[in-house]
C-alpha cells in the first residue's frame, strides 16, 4: 500500500493480475506512473472522483468534502484498470464507486470513451445496464520517460452485491471472485437467457442497430451469488460497439449461432434448452422493443433449424 503527502491523503492497493490461464496482464503505464497520477487528479477541485462521488449521492458537488480517497486494485482487461474507489468525507462517510482507467491514451482510450458513450445511451433501454456516474480524462506522466498522456476514464456506481462472471473449463459460468463459486449447467442456460433478453433490448428496430456480442468471460457481465429464495442477477458493466445489422434476422443470428474459442474449447452463448431462446427473443424484442410476437418467434425458429454457412 502507497500514501500520499497531497492535501487529500490518497492511498493505493495494487497487485499483479492474471488470465484465465495465469498469463500476467500487462501495463503499459508502470504502477509509480498510474499511482501519481491519480493522487494528483483528486487535488484537482473539479475531479472525476468528486462529480462521481456528488452524482452517487445526488448532490452538488460543492457539498462533496473529500477528506481521503483509497483505489484498490480490483479487476482488469485487456484496455482498462478496474479500480474499487472508497472516498471518505467529513464525519467519516464513506461513499463507493467504480472507476474504469484506459491503459493508455491512444487506442484503448478511444475503446474506454466508445465504452462510456454506449452506457450512457443504452442503460436508458434497460436496467441491467449500468449508467455511469461521470466521465473525463486524467493525465498520466511515463515517470521513465516523461512522455505525458491524457487516458479516458469513468465511473459507476459499486455493484456490491453483484461478481465477475466467468467461463470455466466446462463452458459453464462461475463467479469469478473469491470464494469461487460454479453455476451447473440449468443454471448456465437460465442466464443465458437473460443475457440474451438483455441484448435483444438493446436491438433498436429503427436501425437495425445493435450491440456486437460482448465479452462474456471477461468481465463484461457480473452476477449475483446463489441466495435461497431469491433469482440470480445480471448486470452488463461494459458495452463495445454498436454495429449495423442487415436485418432483425440477421442480428439473431449473431447471438444464436454466436461460438467463441475459450481455451481449447467452444463457448456458445445459445442455451442448450431452445426454449429459452425463445423466451428471451419474446422479452427483449417484443415486451421491451414492441416487435410482433409471431414474426419475433418465426425469424427465432428459423435461425434454430437451419444450419450456419460458416
Amino acid at each position: 500500500m502507497s500514501a500520499s503527502p497531497h492535501a487529500i491523503p490518497v492511498t493505493f492497493e495494487l497487485e499483479q493480475k492474471y488470465d484465465y490461464w495465469g498469463e500476467p496482464i500487462m501495463w503499459v503505464f508502470s504502477p509509480d506512473s498510474v499511482m501519481n497520477c491519480l493522487r494528483d487528479a483528486v487535488q484537482k477541485p473539479e475531479n472525476l472522483v468528486l462529480q462521481a462521488c456528488a452524482a452517487a449521492r445526488g448532490v452538488a458537488e460543492g457539498d462533496v468534502n473529500l477528506t481521503s480517497v483509497h483505489f484498490d486494485h480490483f479487476q482488469e482487461g485487456d484496455f482498462q484498470i478496474i479500480f474499487r474507489v472508497e472516498i471518505v468525507l467529513v464525519d467519516d462517510d464513506r461513499q463507493l464507486i467504480c472507476l474504469l482507467l484506459a491503459k493508455d491514451g491512444d487506442e484503448l482510450s478511444d475503446v474506454v470513451r466508445t465504452e462510456h458513450l454506449n452506457l450512457a445511451t443504452q442503460s436508458a433501454r434497460h436496467p441491467a445496464v449500468v449508467a455511469p456516474l461521470a466521465a473525463g480524462q486524467v493525465e498520466i506522466v511515463d515517470e521513465e520517460t516523461g512522455t505525458v498522456a491524457q487516458l479516458a476514464a469513468y465511473a459507476t456506481a459499486w455493484l456490491s452485491d453483484f461478481h465477475e462472471l466467468g467461463v470455466n473449463r466446462d463452458m459453464n459460468f462461475f463467479v469469478n471472485e473469491q470464494p469461487f463459486h460454479d453455476f451447473s449447467s440449468a443454471e448456465t442456460d437460465g442466464l443465458k437467457r437473460d443475457m440474451l433478453a438483455i441484448l435483444f433490448s438493446l436491438y433498436d428496430p429503427a436501425t437495425h442497430r445493435g450491440l456486437e456480442v460482448p465479452l462474456i468471460g471477461a468481465g463484461d457481465f457480473m452476477v449475483t451469488r446463489p441466495t435461497e429464495g431469491e433469482d440470480l442477477a445480471l448486470r452488463l458493466i461494459a458495452l463495445g460497439p454498436m454495429q449495423e445489422f442487415e436485418s432483425l434476422e440477421d442480428f439473431l443470428a449473431t447471438y444464436i449461432r454466436y461460438e467463441g474459442e475459450w481455451g481449447e474449447q467452444v463457448f456458445r452463448l445459445r442455451p442448450t434448452d431452445e426454449s429459452l431462446v425463445l423466451e428471451a427473443a419474446a422479452q427483449g424484442l417484443v415486451a421491451n422493443n414492441g416487435l410482433d410476437s409471431a414474426e419475433v418467434e418465426s425469424v427465432v425458429r428459423r435461425i434454430l433449424t437451419t444450419p450456419s454457412e460458416a
